[in-house]
């Protein structure tokens, strides 16, 4: 019997202190609301994996005691929409600015700084096939592409085509460079591969092009934007422009009397 009487005392005074404790905290933030100290943070509303892009549609907003929050705290959509996580963020989670990186941001490595639908494509060059070396992370460039092509008849010989197959197409490093500042630190010792942002289907062309022909880079003014489209150069058109020989005139002496 005596055991039953304590077992209610216990409960009684356990739920005496959980309401004091709910209205503690009602007053506690009736207190923080009334002189302003609360600061409504952006939070997840579900589970952010890492590497995704923020949209509206996974935040939340809740209003926060302002001693309480991380200085670092996102408060307003604004400063993550569109974003990408670099790690993964809990359900409820306050955002934290620097746990995010801006799209074709190549701080935190090549594949941040791809779009969307665009791959990152290796592809071998020389200093004469790169502009002389001087091609930059950032630039933009035409790839031409020179290849052999089989007649039809076997009893004739090959035409060589060179042609534009890419145009306007971004640099995203050259060699282990991902930003033209990079250099700056670096000792300038040459490369001998680009890396180029192309679609899917401009990839499966460059590869093709790269490993059947060969191809150079054809550097770009940064302010034109313009596709270039013109017909395949071949051999025919090369020698076409070829002057042909002049046959002397011949001069036809004549006998003078004597």
């Amino acid at each position: 019997m005596r055991s039953k009487i304590f077992l209610a005392l216990a409960l009684i005074f356990a739920a005496a202190a959980a309401v004091s404790t709910y209205f503690y905290l009602q007053a506690l933030e009736k207190t923080y609301r009334e002189t302003g100290r609360f600061v409504t943070a952006v939070v997840a509303g579900a589970d952010i994996p890492s590497r995704t892009r923020i949209t509206p549609a996974m935040l939340k907003y809740q209003d926060i005691p302002a001693r309480y929050l991380h200085p670092d705290a996102a408060t307003s959509a604004r400063e993550v929409v569109g974003k990408i996580s670099l790690t993964d963020i809990k359900a409820g989670e306050p955002i934290l600015k620097s746990k995010l990186v801006a799209a074709k941001d190549a701080r935190y490595g090549l594949a941040f700084s791809l779009g969307a639908g665009e791959r990152a494509v290796t592809v071998a060059v020389t200093e004469i096939s790169s502009v002389g070396g001087m091609v930059r992370p950032g630039d933009r460039v035409d790839v031409v592409a020179t290849l052999d092509v089989a007649p039809a008849d076997p009893n004739q010989p090959k035409t060589t085509y060179t042609t534009t197959i890419l145009s306007d197409i971004r640099v995203l490093a050259t060699g282990q460079m991902l930003t033209p500042e990079e250099k700056k630190d670096k000792k300038d010792t040459g490369f001998q591969h680009v890396t180029l942002a192309v679609t899917p289907a401009e990839a499966q062309v460059l590869i093709l092009a790269a490993e059947r022909g060969s191809i150079r880079l054809v550097l770009r003014s940064p302010v034109d934007k313009e596709k270039v489209k013109l017909p395949p150069a071949k051999t025919e058109d090369l020698v076409a422009q070829v002057p042909k020989p002049v046959k002397s005139a011949t001069v036809q002496q004549t006998s003078q009397p004597r």
